[in-house]
């Protein structure tokens, strides 16, 4: 799926029609009140709220960096690269050492990250339910 167009200007026809394109997407996975995670820069995908306002979340503040995989959103993610490829194949993977480690290390951020923000969504999760 392309996403190119979050980086575009807020105010552009590529920009507004990905986030269409992107709450099409998220509408499948809707609570039972109607709302979706928010990914703005301000919700970071921590608080529900209407497909309305997201929409108006996302064109006025834009989408949290580095959520480019929406798995806060039904969409899956297979990390398939050179390593996983080589790995099955029994060769050797292609990289240098320094790229190694560097996909290493963008992989622990990563999953940190995910980690954060699994723990804050189910923590607010609770905390709304209960009050």
């Amino acid at each position: 799926m392309d996403k190119s167009w979050i980086t575009k200007a807020k105010w552009s026809r590529d920009y507004v029609t990905g986030v269409n394109n992107f709450l099409e997407f998220a509408s499948r996975s809707q609570n039972l009140s109607g709302k979706i995670l928010c990914p703005c820069k301000s919700c970071i995908n921590r608080y529900f709220h209407s497909m309305k306002d997201v929409k108006d979340h996302l064109i006025y503040k834009g989408f949290f960096a580095g959520y480019v995989v929406w798995n806060r959103h039904g969409e899956e993610h297979c990390i398939i690269d050179e390593y996983a490829m080589t790995e099955a194949s029994g060769a050797t993977p292609n990289l240098k050492e320094d790229e190694a480690s560097s996909k290493v290390l963008a992989m622990k951020h990563l999953l940190q990250h995910q980690r954060a923000i699994n723990f804050v969504t189910i923590f607010y999760f609770f905390k709304t339910e209960v009050n």
